[in-house]
């Protein structure tokens, strides 16, 4: 049977080092006709790095990974601009959330054009960022294994790591990011911008790490339940490593926020679903091929 990808984007589930400054870097764009930038109007510079990390998660504690980070800067502002990270959310990896190349619709692109020298990062489980035991299509969640069956699952099965990623791991990548940027612009504090899961945390590594954080804004946060226990549950925590998404379920989601006509481009529709396929190349693949 021929394996057709129908839209699915794996994301961790739960809430979820030496080396040199000058670390691996993926891309750079140069300014002038080979930069994508979708804004236009002067020349930028956009690099994607890989910042080397020894995983503290819980799936793969110990091991080095690589965290994948955008930066976004215009040329002709001078040097000493405030430095600024952006933190995604649960649901969209960094790229689609804060640099889509469409019209003006890149908050990467908006920041930098204003004076800011802009990152904004993968945690573990998300986009370019090493993905712990995701490559198992057995740890996703029971009751959504059947949208794996015929590819690449032939049938139910055990997930091989039966838990749930946690948090303190989502500050250690954060602390390790920050640290990154600040030696690599020779700044003692970064700005954050966290968005929805990214507000716990982002918010909660601020309030551990004063003295790296300059300032801090978080735009439409996830909240805890407040009617959950008050302790944290004792680790590993039971449960599934990730979960799977689909465009349309994505697009319905979305269809409910919108609060005004004409509020957004129809033609935004096919590029964020086109970006968002493309920062999950594996999970893209899989599924039975129905929309």
């Amino acid at each position: 049977m021929k394996k057709i990808g129908f839209g699915l984007i794996i994301l961790a589930f739960g809430l979820g080092l030496g080396g040199s400054a000058r670390l691996p870097v993926l891309h750079a764009h140069e300014p002038g006709a080979a930069d994508p930038s979708p804004g236009g109007g002067g020349p930028m510079l956009t690099t994607d790095h890989l910042v080397p990390h020894i995983s503290t998660a819980l799936a793969n504690r110990g091991e080095l990974v690589h965290l994948f980070v955008r930066e976004r800067v215009h040329r002709g502002h001078l040097p000493h601009r405030p430095v600024v990270l952006m933190v995604e959310g649960a649901t969209v990896p960094a790229v689609p959330d804060f640099d889509l190349n469409f019209e003006n619709y890149s908050w990467m692109d908006f920041l930098a054009r204003a004076g800011f020298d802009v990152f904004a990062m993968d945690l573990q489980g998300y986009g370019f960022s090493h993905r712990p035991r995701m490559d198992d299509p057995c740890n996703t969640q029971s009751g959504q294994q059947s949208l794996l069956t015929p590819y690449p699952l032939s049938g139910p099965c055990a997930p091989s790591y039966p838990f749930k990623m946690a948090i303190q791991s989502d500050w250690d990548e954060i602390d390790r990011v920050v640290d990154y940027m600040r030696e690599l612009r020779d700044v003692d504090k970064v700005s954050i911008i966290a968005w929805s899961r990214g507000g716990p945390r982002a918010g909660a590594y601020a309030a551990r790490h004063p003295d790296k954080v300059n300032k801090l804004i978080l735009y439409a946060p996830a909240m805890y339940n407040r009617f959950g226990p008050s302790d944290p549950p004792a680790l590993p925590e039971k449960g599934f490593l990730m979960q799977l998404g689909r465009i349309p379920g994505f697009f319905t989601t979305w269809n409910g926020q919108v609060g005004c006509e004409n509020q957004f481009e129809p033609e935004i529709r096919p590029v964020l679903r086109s970006a968002i396929l493309d920062s999950d190349r594996l999970g893209s693949t899989w599924g039975d091929g129905e929309s």
